[in-house]
């Protein structure tokens, strides 16, 4: 029998898209491309989708009362996990059926889909040393995130594998918010000596850090470089196209939905674990020095 032809019991199941509640969450770019993914792979299969938000700091055992409630629950797809690993006991622990997104694990047993954002985050960091810069700022994501944590360890490996010091002053958190980002940004252009590039850790406090900086009368890129990261539409707004980190979403998305249907019906075997490809793109934002 085939996945599309599913079972009696499979056709009568639920897919719960989890997704861990942030602030402006329904404006995120991350949150509609994974749904746009997970909607598109799973409209092929006979199951329900249904979307839950859920606090990231819940105890294991409310974890599995939210999930629990949810009639014939077939799985679990979360969006993110913001490094809580309760959430990951309590799935295995009742053998619930799950794939982790925008997480990766160093382990032989959690199922997970996503980028090394470590290396990522390296990659666009050694394109600006590339250009010459050698004062390089970051404006840093929710610290609470693993994707925030994994993009400032690749900013500080970058530096460090040139024998780049690291100013502690040029670590600002951002908390992938538009309003911190500017709020970082005029601090950045306020240090002495001022940085040359700053990396964001993502593309909407990037395109906020270039709406401070035209304000505050410091061109872009002409007087500070910015990469961003996700590759979001924002990139491409403005006269000044934000140089960037693609990461393929939506991929990530119906990737991660085939394989928990897979996981489900029996199909395949656990741990599933893939890493899919980031890639630069190229914008206006950046320069040499």
């Amino acid at each position: 029998m085939s996945n599309h032809e599913g079972t009696k019991e499979s056709a009568k199941k639920t897919i719960v898209l989890a997704l861990p509640h942030f602030l402006d969450m329904f404006g995120s770019y991350y949150a509609m491309e994974i749904m746009k993914g997970v909607g598109k792979a799973i409209e092929n299969y006979p199951y329900d989708l249904q979307l839950h938000i859920f606090d990231a700091v819940m105890e294991e055992e409310a974890i599995k009362e939210h999930l629990t409630a949810v009639t014939r629950l077939g799985g679990v797809l979360f969006a993110d996990i913001d490094g809580n690993r309760k959430i990951i006991n309590m799935v295995r622990k009742n053998k619930i059926p799950y794939i982790i997104m925008n997480n990766i694990f160093n382990d032989n047993e959690t199922n997970y889909v996503g980028i090394d954002n470590k290396v990522a985050a390296k990659e666009a960091v050694q394109y600006l040393i590339d250009l010459g810069h050698k004062k390089i700022a970051t404006i840093t994501g929710n610290p609470k995130t693993q994707s925030a944590i994994m993009r400032l360890e690749g900013y500080q490996e970058a530096l460090r594998d040139n024998k780049i010091q690291e100013n502690p002053e040029y670590i600002v958190n951002g908390a992938y918010n538009r309003e911190k980002a500017q709020e970082a940004m005029v601090k950045l252009i306020n240090e002495k000596p001022r940085p040359t590039a700053i990396f964001a850790a993502s593309d909407l406090m990037a395109f906020g850090a270039i709406m401070m900086a035209l304000k505050e009368d410091v061109k872009v890129p002409e007087e500070i470089s910015i990469m961003g990261f996700d590759n979001s539409p924002l990139a491409a707004l403005g006269h000044v196209t934000i140089t960037t980190v693609s990461q393929p979403l939506a991929e990530i998305g119906m990737v991660s939905a085939k394989a928990l249907i897979d996981i489900i019906e029996g199909n395949i075997k656990q741990p599933f674990q893939k890493i899919l490809k980031a890639t630069l793109i190229m914008g206006s934002s950046c320069r040499k020095v």
